[in-house]
C-alpha cells in the first residue's frame, strides 16, 4: 500500500481495501461471518468452526445406551 502521507486517508484506503476482501471470502451460513482458516463443507452448506462444532459436535457419553438407528 502506498503512504499518502494523511493518516486518515490512509487508514479509509486500507479499510476499503480489507472490506473488499472479506467479501471475496467464503461465509457461514449459520453466523455470516467470513471465514480465513479452516471451513466445513457440510452437504452444500460452509460453516465456520465454531458454528460446525455448536451445531454437528456431540458428547459422545450422551449417546451411550440409546438407539439411534445408525448402522455404521
Amino acid at each position: 500500500m502506498m503512504n499518502t502521507g494523511d493518516p486518515y486517508k490512509d487508514t479509509t484506503i486500507l479499510e476499503a481495501i480489507e472490506e473488499e476482501e472479506k467479501k471475496k471470502r467464503p461465509h457461514c451460513c449459520i453466523c455470516g461471518e467470513p471465514i480465513y482458516d479452516f471451513l466445513y463443507d457440510f452437504l452444500g452448506a460452509i460453516y465456520c468452526e465454531d458454528c460446525m462444532n455448536a451445531r454437528y459436535r456431540h458428547d459422545a457419553d450422551n449417546y451411550i445406551e440409546e438407539d439411534y438407528g445408525y448402522d455404521c
